[in-house]
């Protein structure tokens, strides 16, 4: 879409945060084209503004704010390009949050373009204690993020302030592993993250492999009954 769409923006930074994260509306004839890849856009649908992007890895359409508009229908979405992931990788996991118990972990689930498969991967570590891990945000040749990982050790599951600065570009699955203690049941959170922007995403299991869908609040949910719903 080109920011010229609207001739009323005459100042050149209103054109270019309209080129860059344009509003559109849902046509109620038609379809809409998919967003450009890494990029965001708005779209004004009959149920209110939905929040849309795509990544190599990821697609996505969130409702943002609700409104009753006279634009066309769309309906939300959270699409793994390469289908679900192997559950046994977040198995793993799981398994390696609780091992480096009382230190905070991070792993990041990635799709591999070179051997075509999701892999778990540990990224380059800057520091980790039992209240907070850094590390670099670089991925393998080949690789693109599907869903970045860390634990809380011993606290719950939940998004920090920390971590909402730490999520502040890109487009991927954001989750938290908490209750990392000996004898604790796990626990896990996800969102969908779009340039700093966050959805809470429901975890699904089934069938030995996971994937995710929109959900109206952000809640945990037990290692346990995920593990458990993944047979």
């Amino acid at each position: 879409m080109q920011a010229d769409a609207f001739p009323y923006l005459r100042n050149p930074f209103d054109k270019a945060v309209c080129g860059l994260t344009p509003l559109l509306m849902a046509p109620l004839r038609g379809t809409l084209e998919p967003p450009p890849l890494g990029g965001y856009r708005f779209v004004a649908a009959s149920l209110g503004l939905y929040a849309e992007a795509r990544s190599e890895t990821v697609e996505a359409r969130l409702l943002k704010a609700e409104a009753s508009l006279p634009y066309g229908d769309v309906r939300e979405g959270i699409r793994l390009v390469n289908g679900p992931i192997p559950a046994e990788l977040l198995a793993f996991a799981l398994a390696q949050s609780r091992y480096n118990n009382p230190d905070e972990w991070a792993g990041l689930i990635v799709w591999n373009g070179n051997s075509t498969r999701y892999e778990l991967v540990r990224p380059e570590l800057v520091s980790a204690s039992g209240c907070h891990v850094s590390y670099r945000d670089t991925l393998p040749d080949g690789c693109g993020l599907v869903v970045d990982l860390h634990s809380h050790a011993r606290l719950n599951a939940f998004f920090s302030p920390e971590d909402d600065q730490s999520d502040s570009n890109g487009i991927y699955i954001a989750g938290v592993i908490g209750r990392c203690g000996p004898g604790e049941s796990q626990a896990l959170i996800f969102r969908m993250v779009i340039h700093g922007q966050f959805f809470p995403v429901k975890l699904v299991c089934r069938s030995g492999r996971f994937w995710f869908v929109p959900a109206r609040d952000c809640q945990s949910v037990t290692a346990m009954s995920v593990l458990a719903d993944a047979q």
